[in-house]
């Protein structure tokens, strides 16, 4: 492995993490490329935050297509990935609205973004009460209110989060066993600096055949 390419996830949630970041890579690379079929998904997406996917059609394809079979619900009822999949895609998009470099960022996870947004923007407190406020949420529905109101604060300063980290966060969040755990990490990054000898990989993933049809806005 070279270099110039990017080191996959690992752990239990492995899969899942390269999908996001494959997603969203596709995303920015249609963007970039004045693609209408992008720019077109990406508004779906941020109308439907705070939804359930199924609820709208337009945003299926963004979500499903190529998802790890092993994280698909098998009832009626979205899976925790799914619902978190669906949630993260849409505050990707809302971060990258009016962005042309990408708002994601692989290594940086939301706790380590909101200090950046807290230090730069020099609102500390209300930077704290909206990141404590997503902290103490009782539902994922109630953590997406919250949370968009951070990320279009990053947008504006362009501060960029990791998106595969943040699905994997989201689909924990959602499991009482490891809630505290993700609450932990992200207390953790907020109250602490970072570790110099610790990079974050700033490669995006690789683009397959999916993700070429995505950043032009077509099915497969």
């Amino acid at each position: 492995m070279t270099d110039d390419t990017p080191s996959p996830a690992s752990g239990p949630y492995a899969d899942l993490i390269d999908f996001v970041w494959r997603r969203v890579g596709a995303l920015h690379r249609g963007l970039a490329h004045s693609s209408t079929g992008a720019a077109a998904d990406l508004a779906h997406l941020r109308t439907s935050v705070g939804s359930d996917a199924a609820s709208d059609p337009r945003v299926w394809r963004i979500v499903y297509t190529d998802f790890p079979p092993a994280f698909l619900g098998r009832g009626d009822a979205a899976s925790p990935a799914e619902s978190a999949v669906h949630a993260t895609l849409g505050l990707f998009a809302v971060h990258q609205q009016s962005r042309s470099e990408s708002m994601h960022r692989r290594g940086v996870g939301f706790g380590r973004a909101a200090q950046r947004l807290a230090t730069d923007s020099g609102s500390d407190a209300a930077v704290r009460r909206r990141f404590e406020a997503v902290a103490t949420a009782v539902d994922l529905r109630e953590v997406l209110h919250h949370a968009r109101g951070l990320v279009t604060q990053m947008s504006a300063r362009r501060i960029p989060l990791d998106y595969g980290l943040l699905a994997s966060d989201l689909i924990q969040l959602q499991n009482p066993e490891r809630r505290s755990a993700v609450l932990r990490r992200w207390g953790r990054e907020y109250y602490t600096r970072p570790d110099p000898t610790t990079p974050t990989d700033e490669h995006s993933s690789t683009t397959t055949s999916a993700d070429t049809s995505l950043e032009n806005g077509t099915d497969q």
